[in-house]
Parts: structure tokens; C-alpha cells; sequence
């Protein structure tokens, strides 16, 4: 054991009688990622020590520590059993990752590791996550009929290893709702997005399912249920209103709404949607774009 990490461990667990994971733990916390993983690499680690390093490098991720969280993934992959269930969980942790910066490809390559773990160990709702996870990753890049593929296999896990989980049984709605609506089946989209509501309602996630309820007031608008999605429209703008920190995001895909009813009753609302656009072209929000798009291409006849 080099100098550093000595001096570490003797110092800390003298004063503090602390194990070697919480030594370990808390040159992670003071000293930097890099030194707390060079001092687990010392160590025997255990399996539970990997699982609790694990979860440490998923509320990295959460918090938006994505070169921590991917440098704990990658040293627990290195130093763990080969295609252990927890071996799955970091190749899904690396996968969000690689989406979350645009690569594609190897989000989808280490996704697809993931399920073949999840099945392997029959981790049934992780495998649930995971075949949403490559459907979202589908339908982002227009692939529907790869995404259709993927939400149907995870269809036919929801009832059996999903209940229970409002969250993700909220998500699963949303890309029903994507996947319809890339195909052209608004009713479809407005049915699976009014489920996905409901859902996010029951997880208390209350900024996701007021998402929802603009999406269906943008299907209700598609399918000439013209006074409902008016309607939808405004009550989602009365809620950004009175929560506008939380819901900054929002007010430009309800603004797609607006443009929509604006535009096929002769109203003027190019001031909004060069607003619409100039976020989304900033934030790299290809979504809202992709929406503002079909807006203001939709035939009003």
C-alpha cells in the first residue's frame, strides 16, 4: 500500500474507529474520487462494499456527477465478478451516461450488456428498466420499429414485475405516447399519455405528470378535441404560473400548444415560436423541436 493511502487508513482509523469501507469512503469524500478508488484497489474489497460504492456512484449520477459516477462504475466492473447482477447495474449506470452526453451507440451497446445481465439473473424489473431505457433510446433517433420491439418485450413485463412501480410504469406510458405519435396514431399517443398521468400522479411526481398534461392537451388538439386541449392548455399555464421556477422547461412545450391552436384559428404567433425555437436550438432540446416542427406544419383542414 503506497504512503497516501497508509497514513490515510492508520490516521482515520485511530481517531474515528472506522472500518476500511468508511476509510475508504471518506478519502472518496475529502481526498477525490480518484484517491478513495485508489485505496479501494488495496483493499479486498467485498461484494457489499462494490453494492454500496455502486449506489454512491448512481447518486453521483442523479446530482449530475457523471465522470465520478462513471469512474466508480468502471472501477467496480474491473474489480467485481464477471456477469454478476451487480455487473448489470454498472453497465446500465455507464449506458445512461454515454446518453446523457449524445453517444448513442454506446449507451445502446452497454444497455443491451445490462438486459443480457438483468435476464441471465432474472432481475425482472431491472430488465423492465432497461428495455424502456433502449426504447427511449430508439425512438430519440427514430427507430420506431426498434422501439416498438423494445416496449413490447417490456409490455410483457409490466403486469407481472412493474406494478408497484408508478414511476417507471409512468415512463413506460410517455414512450408509448412517443412511440405512437412517431407513428402517426394521436389516439394512441393521447390514450397511453393520459395513462402515463395517472401514473406520475400515483408516484407523486407532480412536474412529470403536468408534462403529461400538456402532451395531452397537444394530442386532444391533433385528434379535434379542439375545447378539451384548449382547456388542458390553460390549465397547465395556470400551473407554470403559480410554480414557474419548477416548470421553466414546460412553459415552452405548452407553448407548442398554443401555437398550435393559434395557427389553425388565424392568430399570430410567430413572436412565440422564434422564442420556442431559440431554446430549443440552445438547449439542444430536440423534442420541443421535433414538436414546434409538426406545429407549425400541421394541416389545420
Amino acid at each position: 500500500m503506497n504512503a497516501f493511502l497508509l497514513t490515510a487508513l492508520l490516521s482515520l482509523t485511530i481517531q474515528q474507529e472506522l472500518s476500511s469501507y468508511e476509510v475508504g469512503i471518506q478519502i472518496l469524500k475529502e481526498q477525490g474520487i480518484s484517491k478513495g478508488l485508489d485505496y479501494f484497489r488495496e483493499q479486498a474489497i467485498t461484494k457489499d462494499d462494490a453494492t454500496s460504492l455502486f449506489y454512491l456512484g448512481w447518486s453521483l449520477y442523479r446530482d449530475g456527477s457523471i465522470g465520478d459516477a462513471e469512474e466508480i462504475a468502471n472501477f467496480i466492473l474491473a474489480n467485481s465478478e464477471n456477469e454478476s447482477s451487480l455487473s448489470g447495474s454498472c453497465y446500465y449506470l455507464v449506458g445512461l451516461i454515454a446518453s446523457s452526453r449524445g453517444e448513442i451507440k454506446e449507451a445502446k451497446r452497454f444497455i443491451n450488456k445490462s438486459l443480457g445481465t438483468f435476464k441471465k439473473h432474472k432481475k425482472h424489473k431491472s430488465e423492465f428498466n432497461a428495455l424502456c431505457m433502449m426504447a427511449y433510446l430508439s425512438v430519440n433517433n427514430k427507430y420506431f420499429s426498434e422501439a416498438v420491439e423494445y416496449i413490447r418485450l417490456a409490455e410483457k413485463l409490466k403486469e407481472t414485475h412493474a406494478k408497484g412501480q408508478q414511476w417507471n410504469m409512468g415512463y413506460f406510458w410517455e414512450l408509448r405516447g412517443r412511440i405512437a405519435f412517431g407513428l402517426g396514431v394521436y389516439q394512441e399517443a393521447l390514450d397511453a399519455t393520459l395513462k402515463s398521468k395517472e401514473e406520475y400522479e400515483k408516484s407523486g411526481d407532480l412536474i412529470r405528470a403536468n408534462h403529461s398534461l400538456s402532451g395531452i392537451a397537444f394530442f386532444q388538439l391533433l385528434t379535434g378535441q379542439v375545447h378539451k386541449g384548449l382547456a388542458n392548455t390553460q390549465k397547465v399555464e395556470d400551473i407554470i404560473y403559480e410554480t414557474e421556477d419548477d416548470y421553466k422547461v414546460l412553459s415552452y412545450y405548452n407553448g407548442v400548444n398554443w401555437i398550435l391552436a393559434n395557427k389553425c384559428s388565424e392568430q399570430p404567433y410567430q413572436k412565440l415560436e422564434k422564442e420556442l425555437r431559440d431554446y430549443g436550438v440552445q438547449n439542444e432540446d430536440n423534442l420541443l423541436l421535433e414538436h414546434l416542427e409538426f406545429a407549425l406544419n400541421w394541416n389545420c383542414d
